[in-house]
Parts: structure tokens; C-alpha cells; sequence
């Protein structure tokens, strides 16, 4: 899964469910009857069940057929290389995703901070209220033993205000109160001043708990919806990204197996065509000595149908390409004719594909081999140009001299006394 992670929730990307749905749906072209399974299958390794004989019963897979595999497969990588791009945004807001995550874990982790601390502070606020009440609780004692006192000496009518707070009446006039009880007496009189004292700090107190306490709600519900957007945000990057890896995955696995089902109709039809004796692949191996590209195995593929990736480039030229060994051996030649004339070998064609033949055999019948007969399209024959083009010139003379130390010829047929002169026409012999 590794190589495939890399949609969902929170990618807005096109979904590759159809796209992937159609065309494993459509399905692979198979081998003709009279093929053994492993043919059917497109294994190289099949071997022939049918006698040669039968071979001329069989109908080979037609050159669209595998065309239009190939294309199935292109299309699926092409998907691919565009959900490349996908995961790349997909990433992008995957990084997002965790930021906002990130940012809301830490006002998480701030907001119960501060919701432990609101706590604490309502707490200690409900201890100062407890405190005040045991104050206020002591003064009303104080207050009572002075009343008893005042009744025993007859003088409790004479204060109108002690009468107030004891009956729990209206406290406007305590100042007025003070002022006239400590005419009275200052022990009695500081009686009441603490009694003063002690309701309002029990006031005060009671507020400050309150605040305290609502503080403490509030960063409570600060800290749960911190921690529900902290928990959102992680949740919709998971999501996002189990989505990506498996559209991603499928994507893959449907490009894998249609150019698996490519493969192994090329392989079908080149067993086909070697059975009916029309030019099957099997001759087509790599025999020489290879460079640094190794290409793939042209056994596989019949006339015309080779793959890019099978072949390898040649050298000094753009977009030319040959079988492994014939590509080794004319970059050999084109750096011993760089040599002598300062620039590589002149390459106006090298492999052919089938299409390709059809169409010049179309406009140049009397040029161009019977389509699925030409070196071209085996990728062991050349084009050339500066010079070789034309019969006698010092390039053509000097491939003539040389090509054969590194395998190429120019065959009898393309010579001027040969049925169809062709000077710029070379082939490997490997």
C-alpha cells in the first residue's frame, strides 16, 4: 500500500470509480480457439498444443485488437499520472488538515488549563463565602449576647436600631446606627461595625464565586469545542486519506492489469502467427551484445507491434529507437562515423510500427514491404541520410567500408543492380 498512499472527504477530485469500472469491464481480447490455456493466457512460455496441421484453422488476434488494449492500458496510466497530481493537492490539504488539528489541540489544551484554573479560583471563592458566612454567623452572635444583655437592662427599647438588625429588617440606617451606638459604647459599637463589615464581604464574596464559577463554564465549553474541531480535523484527514490510497490503488491495479491483458494478446497473436508460419515473433530475439539498455523482450512481439520500452534509442538522433543489439552496434558505427565527419549517423527512420507499414505500403507499394514483413518493424533496419542517401558519395562509400565491422550491411537488393536500389536502406545482421 506504501507505493500506492497516496482522496476523500476533503479532496475535491474526480472520482475514478467509473473510469476504472469501464474499462475492466470491457473484456480482453483472447486467443484463438485451438490455443492451450497457457496461450489463452498470453504466457511467452506456452507451448503449442495444436499440430501444424490445425495451425492454418487458427485466427490470430488482429493488430487493433492488441492496438486497442494498449490503448485501454495508456488510458489507465494516463488516469494515473493525473491523480499524481491529485495527491499532490491532496497532500497539500492533508498538511492543512493537520494544522488545524495541531491548532486545535493546543486551544484545547489551553482552554482546560484555564478551565482548571476558573475552577480553582471558584473553589477558593467558595471557601472566602464560607468563611464570611461563619463570620457573619459569629457577628450575629455577638450581636445577640449583646441583646440579651440590653433586654436584662431595660435599655433594648431605647435602640431602635439593635432592634432592626435583630428583627432582620431594613439595614439603611446602620450608619446612622453606628454613629449612635458608639455613644453607647465602643465594644458595642464595633459590634455592630463588624456585623457591617461581615455582610458586605459576604456580598462580595458571593459575587466573586459567582464570576468565578461562570468562568469556568465558559472555558469548559471553550475547551469541548476546541477539542471537538481538533477531533473533526483528524477525522477528516484520516478519512481523506484512506479515500486517496484506495481510488489511487485502484487506478493502479486497473492499469496493471490492462497492460497484463496487452501483453498477453501481443504474446497470443505471436504464437498465432508462428503456428500459421506468417512471421511469428520467435526469430525476433536479442542475440547481440547489448550496452547500457538493455531493452525488453522483442520474442514477445510480433512485426511492427514492439512497445517503446522494449526497444532502445539510438544514438545522435531524437525519437529513433532499435531492438537492444542492433541499437548497440549502429551507435558503435555512428561514433566511429562522428569520427571521421564530425557528426553522428543521419537517421531519417528505424522502427516501424504495423500502422505505420500499412500506411506507407498504401502510398508507396512499389518502396514499402508487405505490412508485418519489414526489418523495419523487427527494429533491425535504418533510414539514412547526409549524404548515404545517395549512391556514390564518400558517406555511402565509407558505409560500405565500415557498417560491416559493426554488424550492418546494405543487402543486395537495395544495391544498384539489385531489384529495388534503395542507398539509404541499411540492416543488422545480429
Amino acid at each position: 500500500m506504501a507505493g500506492r498512499r497516496v482522496l476523500g472527504a476533503a479532496l475535491a477530485v474526480a472520482p475514478a470509480a467509473a473510469l476504472v469500472a469501464a474499462l475492466l469491464l470491457v473484456p480482453p481480447a483472447t486467443a484463438a480457439p485451438g490455443l492451450d490455456r497457457a496461450a489463452a493466457a498470453g504466457s511467452p512460455s506456452a507451448s503449442p498444443t495444436a499440430s501444424a496441421g490445425e495451425a492454418g484453422d487458427e485466427s490470430e488476434p488482429s493488430p487493433e485488437e492488441v492496438a486497442a488494449e494498449r490503448e485501454r492500458a495508456q488510458a489507465l496510466l494516463d488516469e494515473v499520472n493525473r491523480r499524481q497530481g491529485a495527491v499532490t493537492d491532496a497532500q497539500a490539504k492533508l498538511d492543512a488538515a493537520t494544522a488545524t488539528a495541531s491548532l486545535a489541540l493546543e486551544q484545547y489544551s489551553g482552554a482546560v488549563v484555564a478551565a482548571r484554573t476558573a475552577q480553582l479560583e471558584a473553589d477558593r471563592q467558595d471557601q472566602l463565602l464560607l468563611q464570611a458566612q461563619l463570620e457573619l454567623a459569629a457577628q450575629k452572635a455577638i450581636l445577640g449576647r449583646w441583646a440579651r444583655a440590653a433586654y436584662g437592662d431595660g435599655d433594648l427599647a431605647s435602640n431602635p436600631a439593635l432592634a432592626t438588625i435583630l428583627q432582620g429588617g431594613s439595614t439603611d440606617d446602620l450608619g446612622r446606627a453606628e454613629t449612635y451606638l458608639q455613644r453607647v459604647g465602643n465594644s458595642k459599637g464595633r459590634a455592630v461595625v463588624d456585623y457591617t463589615a461581615a455582610l458586605a464581604h459576604q456580598a462580595e464574596v458571593a459575587s466573586a464565586a459567582a464570576t468565578a464559577q461562570a468562568a469556568a463554564q465558559d472555558a469548559a465549553l471553550a475547551a469541548k469545542a476546541a477539542k471537538d474541531a481538533a477531533d473533526a480535523a483528524v477525522t477528516a484527514q484520516r478519512d481523506t486519506l484512506t479515500a486517496l490510497e484506495t481510488e489511487l490503488a485502484q487506478v493502479q491495479d486497473a492499469a496493471a492489469d490492462a497492460e497484463t491483458r496487452a501483453n498477453n494478446l501481443a504474446a497470443a497473436r505471436a504464437l498465432a502467427r508462428a503456428r500459421s508460419g506468417r512471421g511469428g515473433s520467435g526469430s525476433n530475439a536479442v542475440t547481440g551484445e547489448v550496452g547500457d539498455c538493455r531493452g525488453g523482450d522483442t520474442s514477445l512481439y510480433a512485426n511492427g507491434e514492439i512497445p517503446a520500452a522494449a526497444l532502445c534509442p539510438v544514438w545522435g538522433t531524437s525519437g529513433h529507437r532499435l531492438r537492444a543489439d542492433a541499437a548497440y552496434a549502429f551507435n558503435r558505427l555512428s561514433q566511429a562515423y562522428a569520427q571521421e565527419f564530425g557528426e553522428p549517423v543521419c537517421v531519417t527512420d528505424s522502427y516501424r510500427d504495423y500502422a505505420t507499414q500499412v500506411r506507407l505500403y498504401a502510398t508507396k507499394p512499389n518502396l514499402a514491404a508487405v505490412p508485418g514483413t519489414s526489418n523495419h518493424g523487427w527494429g533491425t533496419a535504418t533510414d539514412l541520410c547526409g549524404g548515404i542517401q545517395d549512391f556514390g558519395t564518400p558517406t555511402h562509400r565509407w558505409m560500405l567500408r565500415h557498417a560491416p565491422e559493426f554488424g550492418w550491411f546494405h543487402p543486395a537488393w537495395a544495391e544498384p543492380s539489385g531489384s529495388r536500389p534503395e542507398p539509404w536502406h541499411w540492416e543488422f545482421a545480429g
